[in-house]
């Protein structure tokens, strides 16, 4: 019956645990045990270099990310929100059939032109100031022109928190 306890996880643990000289508060209590294991680490040259792709498709991640939390803060109701999207899809067309790069969260286009959502807002809150009055002109059948803004404005505040381009 021993024998079969010796082969349990738990007695594996405190092996492993006694092997490496580990005390209860889960330190390594030998000296020289901690000293080699930081010799044989560098975390001061150790980095990460992502390629362009690579950074693309976390910058369309994070900005999704941005646009749904953006969305979220909105506190409308489904219909609005549908609205809403159907609005943003709306305001990047018309800027796209003017010849101004539209970023999209599609991660299989690597193009940097279209990664970069930070600045396209700026030019999206100028476009809908333009194209639609300033009088609270409505987008669709439900958003104003101000809700978008507020919008964009929330957009642009959740890019920056994820750090995005």
């Amino acid at each position: 019956m021993n024998e079969l306890n010796n082969n349990k996880p738990m007695n594996n643990h405190l092996n492993y645990a006694t092997n490496l000289n580990i005390n209860s508060n889960n330190k390594i209590a030998n000296e020289n045990f901690k000293k080699e294991i930081n010799s044989t680490i560098n975390f001061t040259n150790d980095s990460i270099q992502l390629d362009p792709n690579r950074k693309n498709i976390i910058n369309k991640i994070n900005a999704s990310k941005a646009f749904n939390e953006a969305c979220d803060d909105m506190n409308l109701s489904l219909k609005e929100l549908g609205h809403l999207t159907i609005a943003y899809g709306r305001i990047c067309s018309e800027i796209q059939n003017r010849g101004i790069n539209v970023p999209d969260f599609n991660l299989d286009n690597y193009d940097q032109e279209t990664s970069s959502f930070l600045p396209f807002i700026s030019k999206m809150k100028e476009f809908t100031q333009n194209y639609f009055s300033k009088d609270n002109h409505f987008i669709t059948s439900v958003i104003t022109s101000d809700v978008f803004l507020g919008f964009c404005d929330k957009f642009e505040e959740k890019l920056k928190k994820y750090d995005c381009l």
